[in-house]
């Protein structure tokens, strides 16, 4: 889904729950779990729009230094890994480190199919 459609979707719900509030649509009046969801999407989408959301949104930059929000983001469809840029490596790195299951599935698969460590790789 493109990351536009997916961000309109998910900020229609969030005004849907506020039809009572009139005025302006604030991205700071989302909920922290909302900008979670976004920001993981972006993640995923894109190393570079991830580091530009943590830049252009104070709120997102707040999210991301959570270690809940490394432990919980969806690594599979993660695209800029075949680049293995430095920006990439730190970010799936710190995945790794804090316990997320689709890391550690990938960092197995890896050094299993690809290294060849068959120990390692269980």
């Amino acid at each position: 889904m493109n990351i536009s459609i997916y961000l309109i979707k998910l900020i229609s719900l969030h005004l849907l729950e506020k039809r009572n509030s009139p005025g302006n649509f604030n991205l700071a009046s989302l909920p922290p779990s909302m900008l979670h969801k976004i920001l993981s999407k972006v993640a995923t989408t894109s190393i570079w729009g991830f580091g530009s959301a943590r830049v252009g949104f104070p709120g997102f930059n707040t999210i991301c230094k959570e270690d809940h929000f490394y432990k919980s983001v969806d690594l599979i469809f993660l695209n800029d890994w075949i680049d293995e840029v430095n920006a990439v490596i730190t970010f799936r790195l710190r995945c790794y480190q804090l316990g997320n299951p689709e890391a550690i599935y990938l960092r197995g698969m890896y050094e299993y199919f690809i290294l060849h460590l068959l120990d390692e790789g269980r």
